[in-house]
């Protein structure tokens, strides 16, 4: 089965970005990374990228949320975030 992939609205523009059709709100991405993450509590409660990052720290703290998303939503489409 093939899964579209539909960016959550809110993302931060740039090569980071959360799947809104894979996200089930486990909240390991704001843990991780909690400059870069938030979400919203709504009746489908989903993170998204709020801020790319700007610095290595955060871009590694990113990198770490990816490893460890249990849904693998937080992706990359390679382009560079400006």
């Amino acid at each position: 089965m093939t899964w579209e992939i539909k960016k959550h609205p809110l993302n931060a523009k740039g090569k980071f970005y959360i799947d809104q059709n894979s996200c089930i709100c486990f909240d390991t991405c704001k843990s991780i990374a909690p400059n870069n993450f938030d979400y919203v509590n709504d009746d489908n409660c989903s993170h998204f990228v709020s801020k790319q990052p700007e610095t290595a720290e955060e871009l590694e703290q990113i990198r770490e949320a990816i490893r460890c998303c249990p849904v693998e939503a937080i992706l990359d489409d390679g382009e560079t975030n400006e």
